[in-house]
Order: structure tokens, then C-alpha cells, then sequence
């Protein structure tokens, strides 16, 4: 029996996400990411809420919306994390933009996503992303069930085209649309077994399992298709050394449910870290952040 998940990446991780405003309409994105209600954020309080974190040490920051891309004060606010404290910046896109505007983004690492509902053919968004230069890639392939036959081909032409890349990554898609999300045993069984690294550029791994006291390195789609990720009455280190700022300005301690109590709003200019652990109350855990933080079974708040 698991006993502990550990993330061994000790960096205060903070995930961002900036605005719903999208320019792709996909079905499997919930509506509150997608259909533009909260607009773009100001500009000054988003570098406001820079200097807060720049208090907190270097800290990685995932930027996400939405689709970031099209802000016109995206490639400054880049500029301004970099500034005073140079936080390892991470971008979430659908890879829309053009490869030089990309590769002169001031980030450091990009997750670029491809859905299988995209109005940009995989050929012209492959040769894209090859392109991006002096950037760490990582490709995430949306692993949509309901069209399965062309998510395998599309995976199968990134994985025989892309050359420059950190890793090619089947993604799951969760039920947050409410549109009746549901996998078979093979495709569970293919996106388990279907990490592709370039090993040219390793990726050192950072996430174990405890098992009789010992470690055992794993991944997040691992501990999904196993059904290893009900961490129900876990404590949970959410909070503590990581963030979530949300689109509405909420600040919570987790990104795909809401346990533990709000922590501030950057949208107001103030939130905070918890101190201690939270006891988790979900049955299961379908969000990669959140997996990827340290809980422990049994142990009390």
C-alpha cells in the first residue's frame, strides 16, 4: 500500500491562471475557461501580485488562461517576472502564435497542448513547434475519447515528427465540461504506456511513490490508470510551498478541487501560504499539480 507521495522538486511552485479568454472553442473545456467573462486582468496588479511572490524566493510560475498568447501585455508581464528575482517561467498554450513570437518570449519552458478539435493542422503546428528555438518543449497530446481513432493518428505523426522537444505526453481529459468523459481499458492502457522522452534533452524524474519505505519513481498517468489517486483522509501539503491564483482572483491552495479554505485574492493584492497540511475530503484526484504535491497517508492535520 502506498504510503506517501513525494515530490522530490522543493521550489515554491506557483500555478497563474491569468484569464479565461480563449481563441479555441474545444469541447472538453469547461465554459469558466474558456468564454472570455472575466476579460484580461489589469496589467499593474498582475505585477503587484510579481512582487508579492518575488518575496517568496525564486519560485517556479506556470502562466495559463485561457490562451495567454493574445494578451497584448503577455511578453511584458514575462519581462517583469524575469526582472528582479529571474522565477523559472512556464508557459500553457495551444501553440497559436507564430514560431518567432515563441521563441523570443521571455520563459523558460513552454507546454505546448494539441487538441485533436484544433482548426490548425497537425503538419503546420509540428513544423511550428519544431521551430520554437532556445526553449525547453514539452507536447501534451489531449487524449479525447470520443475521437479517439484520430487522437491515436495524431499522436502517432508527433511522435515520428516532432525532433526538438523534452517530451511527448498523452493528457487525460477530466469530466469538469460535463460532457460524460469515459475511457476503455485500452485506452487507459496506451495512455500509461505511451510517454515518450527525447532523450537528448532527459527529463530528471521527481515524482515516487513509498512503499515499505522505499521509493518508487512514477508518473502522474500512472497513478491514474491504476486508480492509485484517491488520496481521501491524505494529508495534503497544498498550500504550503505552492499556489493557485485563479481567473476570478481567488487564491486557493489546489487547482482541480476546492479543498482548503480561500487564502486571498490577487485581484485585491493579498494572499498568503498555509502553515500547515490539509486533510483531503475528494475521492479522487484527477489534476497533475495536484497529484504532484507532497501528501502523506494517515498522518494527522
Amino acid at each position: 500500500m502506498i504510503s506517501e507521495i513525494i515530490n522530490t522538486n522543493k521550489k515554491c511552485k506557483i500555478d497563474w491562471q491569468l484569464s479565461n479568454v480563449c481563441n479555441f472553442d474545444c469541447p472538453y473545456c469547461p465554459d469558466n475557461v474558456k468564454n472570455g467573462s472575466v476579460g484580461w486582468p489589469s496589467f499593474e496588479k498582475c505585477k503587484d501580485t510579481v512582487d508579492i511572490l518575488n518575496d517568496k524566493g525564486i519560485c517556479e510560475i506556470t502562466l495559463s488562461g485561457g490562451e495567454l498568447t493574445i494578451w497584448k501585455h503577455f511578453n511584458e508581464l514575462c519581462d517583469y517576472i524575469k526582472l528582479k528575482k529571474n522565477h523559472n517561467t512556464y508557459l500553457i498554450t495551444n501553440g497559436y502564435k507564430n514560431e518567432k513570437y515563441l521563441s523570443n518570449l521571455n520563459v523558460d519552458k513552454i507546454f505546448f497542448s494539441w487538441h485533436p478539435t484544433s482548426p490548425i493542422s497537425i503538419e503546420k503546428w509540428c513544423d511550428k513547434i519544431n521551430n520554437v528555438k532556445n526553449k525547453h518543449k514539452r507536447v501534451y497530446v489531449v487524449m479525447y475519447p470520443k475521437v479517439w481513432d484520430k487522437v491515436l493518428e495524431d499522436f502517432t505523426y508527433l511522435k515520428n515528427n516532432l525532433y526538438d522537444f523534452d517530451s511527448l505526453e498523452p493528457k487525460f481529459v477530466d469530466n469538469r465540461a460535463k460532457i460524460n468523459i469515459k475511457y476503455n481499458q485500452d485506452q487507459l492502457k496506451f495512455i500509461e504506456e505511451n510517454l515518450v522522452l527525447n532523450f537528448s534533452k532527459p527529463n530528471k524524474p521527481t515524482l515516487y511513490t513509498v512503499i515499505n519505505n522505499k521509493r518508487k519513481e512514477v508518473t502522474v498517468n500512472e497513478l491514474i490508470t491504476k486508480n492509485l489517486n484517491n488520496f481521501n483522509n491524505w494529508t495534503c501539503e497544498a498550500g504550503i510551498n505552492n499556489l493557485v491564483l485563479r481567473i476570478d482572483g481567488s487564491v486557493y491552495p489546489t487547482s482541480g478541487c476546492n479543498v482548503g479554505k480561500q487564502l486571498g485574492n490577487w485581484h485585491n493584492g493579498f494572499f498568503q501560504f498555509r502553515r500547515t497540511g490539509l486533510l483531503c475530503t475528494q475521492q479522487t484526484c484527477w489534476c497533475g499539480p495536484d497529484i504532484m504535491i507532497n501528501k502523506t497517508y494517515g498522518k494527522k492535520q
